[in-house]
């Protein structure tokens, strides 16, 4: 493994491919929607989720750049993507784990036009459910339901051990079920 600069938004070891290098082109279009929706999650905002996903592959395209596999790159740029937005907060002067319930930018994707009317509104309802969450248990919640990762690998992802995941986990869900009005 080659170490990766702190440019790469981590200091973590960036996965090295000997056998197989991978082209930046591909690594960006294999996952920008997923570190796209994960920094959406993350900031609650359209155009800061946008800078935290194009700051981290335009540092990757720097010329410190490290090679990597495509097979091992996704929980690097997970937390690479992470790490950038939690420098965007700071930024931001928002304490970690304030809601971002005011914000109005959806967190989801939109339901088809054909869906009707009740699809629309669940999406908004769950929408603002999530938005009351932590940024910590919001971005545990993504990871597990709309990325279908395993917690070994939101754990990997996060750098946090596998019992905290879970526990975040558990407690966004008691905490959405308690908002959404569910048993």
């Amino acid at each position: 493994m080659v170490e990766s600069p702190d440019e790469a938004g981590t200091d973590e070891e960036v996965p090295s491919g000997e056998e197989s290098d991978c082209d930046l082109a591909t690594l960006y279009e294999q996952n920008l929607d997923r570190m796209y929706r994960h920094a959406l999650m993350l900031l609650a905002s359209h155009s800061d989720a946008e800078d935290a996903v194009h700051q981290v592959f335009s540092k990757l395209a720097g010329p410190d750049r490290a090679t990597c596999s495509l097979e091992s790159s996704g929980a690097y740029l997970h937390r690479a993507v992470r790490n950038e937005c939690f420098r965007i907060m700071a930024r931001r002067k928002r304490p970690w784990n304030r809601t971002v319930g005011n914000n109005t930018e959806p967190l989801l994707e939109a339901v088809p036009e054909n869906a009707g009317l009740a699809m629309d509104e669940q999406r908004l309802t769950v929408e603002h459910a999530l938005k009351q969450l932590p940024d910590e248990q919001r971005e545990v919640i993504h990871l597990k339901i709309y990325e279908q990762m395993t917690f070994r690998q939101i754990s990997e992802s996060v750098d946090v051990s596998i019992n905290t995941v879970a526990s975040r986990y558990r407690y966004a869900i008691k905490r959405l079920q308690a908002l959404l009005g569910e048993p």
